[in-house]
């Protein structure tokens, strides 16, 4: 029953009965002080009766007032009590009555009666109506008592008013606003810790980039990581030999988040330590598989894409292990694009034999003019919202086009990166891009 039906239902009832009691009281006393007013008169009108036959009495005018047969006239009786003579019409002189003038109005008994059953009455209705204000109040306080212990931040509290339909709905309310808020506070905590979490291993896969590019005499060589909308595992680096040669390598982890991003640095640390060790491209590949293969979980493999440079000699030695991008050469001679893409299985999914068997080393020529270009797959899978990937044609035609409008490497990195956010029309990139870029200097040919 809701607030109001009970307020009205327990006011009604309450003047109901107390108005019951009051009339019944007031209808006794009323019959009670007329009987009482009826024999006063009559004793009074008798002794005044009785005096006025003793002391005489005379009327004080000729006027008469009949009702019916009753007739009235004012008398004097001693020459000093004023009263009221009450004859019969037709009847003779001895049948008469006086009634004295001061005698005390009717139903002057029953006004301390009705005082005291009118303040009866609203005190009855002022008790009804606290006791009733208590039972909508109470429940009103423990609400009041809730949304306290709500605002001071204990979500978990729930609510313990219990009242009409009103007071239930409200309480219920608060009940679902209450657990709202605690799931959206945990939601914000835990997307507090996340953000946390994904700045670490932000950090600590950009404190392992490396952070300059090696000074290669005779060459022209640019780097850059474009970041994509979570982390991933898309890395490059280098590796200086000291006699002019110098390695680039371009890799990516399987799967995105903090674990990729971390598996990223790892993986380029113990490439660069083996390619550094071993001056055998493929030695080197193969320690580094194995120190790969003991530490990674289940499903899990790190591709790479490496090219070895001596400038001096001309050629690149070039190792691909599962990479889906094949290196881009753009010969000086033709202006044609050229992929080399060696046999090789991905890192960390075999500990030996089938990884050293599938291993295959290409060496291609460098000559003076001629560009390279390596990058990770996430460059040929950047999209518009809603379409289609731009695909490993497209990423060719991208990089053709830059070779074509500028001579330098950094320039060029610009050029694809501009070409790469017109296609995806704003859209953040799906997976981290690495890209290197280098050019043999013309001035050696």
């Amino acid at each position: 029953m809701g607030l109001g039906a009970r307020f009205a239902l327990a006011m009604s009832g309450a003047l109901i009965v107390t108005a019951t009691i009051f009339g019944w009281l007031l209808a006794t006393g009323v019959q009670r002080a007329d009987e009482d007013h009826l024999q006063l008169v009559l004793q009074r009108s008798l002794e005044t009766t009785a005096a006025a036959e003793e002391r005489g009495w005379r009327t004080t005018t000729d006027e008469m007032v009949k009702t019916g047969r009753v007739l009235r006239q004012p008398v004097e009786i001693g020459g000093k009590l004023q009263a009221t003579k009450y004859t019969v019409d037709g009847a003779s002189d001895e049948l008469r009555l006086m009634v004295p003038e001061n005698l005390p109005p009717a139903g002057q008994d029953a006004l301390p009666l009705i005082a005291a059953g009118l303040l009866g009455l609203v005190l009855v209705g002022a008790g009804v109506s606290f006791y009733v204000g208590r039972q909508v109040t109470k429940p009103l306080d423990e609400i009041i008592a809730d949304v306290r212990q709500l605002s001071s931040g204990n979500l978990r509290w729930r609510g313990r008013a219990k009242g009409g339909a009103e007071i239930a709905l409200l309480s219920r309310s608060l009940e679902r606003m209450a657990e709202d808020l605690q799931a959206a506070r945990e939601a914000e905590l835990e997307l507090l810790t996340r953000d946390e979490e994904l700045e670490i291993a932000e950090d600590v896969r950009e404190s392992l980039n490396p952070m300059t590019t090696p000074l290669a005499p005779g060459v022209d060589l640019a780097a850059a990581h474009l970041p994509c909308r979570q982390l991933s595992g898309a890395f490059h680096d280098f590796v200086e030999f000291g006699d002019g040669r110098f390695g680039v390598l371009v890799g990516d982890v399987s799967g995105h988040g903090t674990q990729a991003a971390i598996l990223g640095s790892m993986a380029r640390a113990w490439l660069q330590a083996s390619l550094e060790e071993q001056s055998d491209v493929a030695a080197a590949l193969s320690q580094a598989n194995r120190k790969l293969s003991g530490r990674l979980r289940a499903g899990s493999y790190v591709t790479l894409l490496y090219a070895l440079v001596d400038a001096a000699e001309g050629k690149a030695t070039v190792a691909c292990c599962g990479h889906r991008m094949p290196l881009l050469r753009e010969s000086a001679a033709d202006g044609k694009l050229r992929t080399f893409q060696p046999e090789g299985i991905a890192l960390g999914l075999d500990p030996g034999a089938v990884f050293d068997r599938a291993l295959e080393i290409q060496n291609l020529e460098f000559a003076p003019g001629d560009r390279l270009v390596l990058c990770t797959s996430g460059a040929a899978a950047v999209a518009p919202k809603g379409g289609e990937e731009l695909g490993s044609r497209g990423l060719y035609r991208a990089v053709h086009a830059g070779v074509r409008g500028t001579p330098n490497a950094r320039r060029l990195l610009k050029a694809i990166r501009a070409q790469l956010e017109e296609f995806s029309e704003g859209a953040p990139f799906p997976d981290g891009i690495s890209i290197v870029t280098l050019a043999r200097d013309t001035a050696e040919a």
